[in-house]
């Protein structure tokens, strides 16, 4: 059965990307995974970040985490995002998360920026996230 039903149209208009990133030793989330683990769904059409998820230890952490990030767009805002999480996420993984953040960036940009693999439907960013460096 397709999981791609007529009642959650937000999904087909979504894709998910992940990265990761390596964790600094000697904190929670490194004993427990290594590595910390990114994933976001984005609109491809304008890289709006629509959820998102990590791997970090604490629910708070990963709240504080999705409240800088969702609403955001991956190409167009990322270095509003980095300084956001530098002034507002003081944790351990906070250069781990900005990694995978620019390892997701660069995905997005060869997946829906790339004009031979543009999404149907999508203009693949003419909203102006391809003008940054």
């Amino acid at each position: 059965m397709n999981n791609m039903s007529k009642e959650n149209p937000v999904t087909r208009r979504t894709m998910f990307f992940g990265g990761y990133a390596k964790l600094p030793t000697g904190i929670t989330a490194e004993e427990l995974y290594k590595v910390v683990g990114v994933g976001l769904e984005i609109d491809p059409a304008t890289g709006e970040i629509v959820d998102a998820d990590c791997t970090l230890a604490t629910a708070t952490a990963k709240k504080v985490f999705r409240q800088i990030i969702t609403g955001r767009r991956i190409n167009a805002d990322m270095e509003a995002i980095v300084g956001d999480l530098r002034a507002y996420y003081h944790g351990a993984a906070q250069k781990a998360l900005i990694t995978a953040l620019r390892a997701i960036r660069e995905k997005y940009r060869a997946t829906c920026l790339d004009p031979a693999k543009r999404q149907p439907g999508g203009d693949g960013g003419a909203t102006g996230e391809g003008n940054e460096g």
